[in-house]
């Protein structure tokens, strides 16, 4: 059953291969532009209270 959907998909990819190219490098340069809008939003602060791993990183920061 799997193996008849991965055909039927490659062969679409094959038969349609300038769109399929169009399509991915369309939301390539979509994912970007909302990225550079949106802004990746990250956060460095790690703390996992109760276990030997914090409590090292507290005595280090005093």
């Amino acid at each position: 059953m799997l193996g008849r959907v991965l055909h039927g998909l490659g062969h679409f990819c094959v038969r349609y291969r300038w769109l399929v190219i169009i399509l991915w490098v369309a939301a390539i340069i979509g994912g970007s532009m909302v990225i550079g809008k949106v802004g990746a939003i990250t956060n460095n602060d790690l703390s996992l209270p109760g276990t030997g791993s914090q409590a090292a990183t507290d005595l280090l920061t005093k």
